[in-house]
């Protein structure tokens, strides 16, 4: 957990009088929640109020999608052993590759909708 939560959640048990292990644990679902959907690479982005935006970088996700597709082709032990070890799949590429097009999609509206304001 962030050092910062550390020092919120005793004061807000005592401002809402409940105990501490019952707003950690609301922090922590709430935040592994979050994590899960990242990582579920559905969404390339998500805005949590009052924290800001999170999004998938486009260059890092293609990136990962290279590395995948040099791990998935190799034949190497080492590739395989990453490849067990990291549990990295074909499904995992399919999801980076769709979630990528995704994001050019958006990319690309945005682009479109920039010119025709000019």
């Amino acid at each position: 957990m962030w050092k910062k939560a550390k020092l919120l959640i005793p004061n807000l048990s005592k401002k809402i009088n409940t105990s501490e292990e019952k707003i950690n644990d609301v922090v922590n679902f709430y935040y592994s929640e979050l994590r899960k959907k990242i990582e579920s690479l559905e969404v390339d982005r998500i805005r949590i109020p009052r924290l800001g935006v999170f999004y998938v970088s486009q260059n890092k996700l293609k990136n990962s999608i290279e590395a995948l597709q040099y791990l998935t082709s190799s034949d190497k032990e080492k590739d395989f052993k990453k490849i067990a070890k990291y549990n990295l799949n074909k499904d995992l590429l399919d999801k980076q590759i769709k979630l990528l097009k995704i994001i050019k999609n958006k990319t690309d509206e945005q682009i479109a909708k920039k010119n025709l304001e000019k």
